[in-house]
């Protein structure tokens, strides 16, 4: 079952479902209307990028707001942003508008149905509903919810191939980023009926040595998102693009193809959220990655679209259906009171890393190098695995198991 019985972890899936559909459009159709409107793959990477670097810059604050100010407030500002700016998409084909809409909504990175840079506000209040056993199984749902909305956007997205003839030129998108901006305004309305009930926190100083141990983790778990961002960077943003120009694809098929990955993935993380009842949400991820990265080697060589689309499909649901797994870890490994600030550091790292790989992705490719990008992909992901592993095969989280950190209540 993927909805939760209690109503407020409920209605924050609810929310994440919605929101997860526009994300799905924007993924398509933000570097297609871009390419429509005469950009380059440099300029679209690096847009793309610069969305990573600001996003990056608003996480560093909202997490430790969010820990004293409460949860709700910043997710209802970045759903209120992401009206405006799809509005913006819409309306405008001028650089600068364009350009700010997603350099401060983060539109066209694929972010999974997450509140963007207010991502860590929205994690530390799921996880306080939760108890600590709970996580690895509620975030797995969670993150299924979120794919199968990506890919019905990702559908959705493909519509403006069909009426491109009354519609030609960039023109075509302006229904889609109005259809964006409507499902905005109604994630918007859930969470302003969605009540926040923070309970009593206990914020008496915690011994040195359980603060040293919650830092020297979240340190670590900084640097495996380094890597992991670099990797998702150099592939993610642009993989409609690289259809679009590798084989040529229409909007409706790379629409139909990044679907496919969506919804795959949204079987993958319920599988995870399974299996990490018995082996634990550190053993899914790890193995989840692993294969992924090695797959991802194959990818520009396929020959035709239906098998790079195909490959794509398995590696993507392999590489984030442990997504949800991985939050969850990262969502035990501090107290409830400091959960912002730790959720917004692995953010910021994975965050600020993954601004490298677009532009350079760009480079390569109008460089002629089309494997670069994905054999940088395979490396960075694998050395993320072995990292993880190394560091957290010891701090699992499973229903059977009691809370980590002291002071964790749900």
């Amino acid at each position: 079952m993927l909805w939760h019985p209690d109503p407020v972890v409920r209605r924050l899936q609810w929310a994440r479902a919605v929101r997860s559909i526009a994300q799905g459009i924007a993924v398509v159709d933000v570097s297609l209307y871009l390419a429509a409107l005469h950009w380059s793959a440099v300029a679209i990477g690096s847009v793309l990028a610069g969305a990573a670097i600001v996003g990056g810059a608003m996480i560093a604050a909202v997490g430790p707001l969010s820990d004293r100010w409460g949860r709700r407030p910043f997710l209802l500002v970045y759903d209120a942003l992401a009206v405006a700016g799809a509005l913006a998409l819409a309306t405008s084909r001028a650089t600068a508008p364009v350009a700010a809409a997603i350099l401060i909504t983060g539109f066209g990175r694929g972010q999974n149905g997450s509140a963007g840079p207010f991502t860590p506000a929205e994690q530390a209040w799921l996880a306080h509903r939760l108890p600590s056993g709970e996580r690895g199984v509620v975030f797995s749902q969670n993150n299924a919810l979120a794919f199968l909305g990506m890919g019905l956007g990702a559908l959705l997205g493909g519509l403006p191939h069909w009426w491109s003839q009354a519609l030609p030129g960039a023109a075509r998108f302006a229904p889609v980023f109005g259809l964006v901006a409507l499902l905005s305004s109604l994630v918007w309305i859930i969470l302003w009926k969605t009540p926040e009930d923070r309970g009593r926190q206990n914020r008496a100083p915690a011994p040195p040595t359980l603060v040293q141990r919650e830092n020297h983790d979240l340190a670590r778990l900084a640097v495996v998102n380094l890597f992991n961002g670099l990797a998702q960077g150099f592939t993610g943003p642009l993989i409609a693009y690289w259809f679009a120009t590798r084989y040529h694809a229409t909007t409706a098929a790379v629409g139909a193809a990044l679907a496919g990955s969506f919804f795959a993935t949204a079987g993958a993380a319920w599988l995870a959220g399974q299996l990490s009842r018995s082996q634990g949400a550190v053993r899914v991820v790890v193995w989840l990655q692993a294969i992924s990265a090695a797959l991802v080697l194959l990818l520009p060589w396929m020959p035709s679209l239906t098998s790079a689309a195909a490959l794509n499909i398995l590696r993507v649901a392999l590489g984030r259906g442990g997504q949800g797994a991985r939050a969850a870890v990262s969502a035990s490994l501090t107290r409830d009171t400091r959960r912002g600030f730790a959720l917004s550091v692995n953010s910021l790292a994975f965050r600020v890393s993954s601004a490298a790989g677009p532009p350079m992705a760009g480079w390569l490719w109008e460089a002629g190098w089309a494997a670069g990008p994905f054999a940088a992909t395979a490396l960075l992901q694998g050395m993320a695995v072995i990292l993880y592993w190394q560091w957290f095969r010891h701090r699992d989280v499973r229903p059977a198991a009691s809370a980590y950190a002291a002071g964790d209540t749900p």
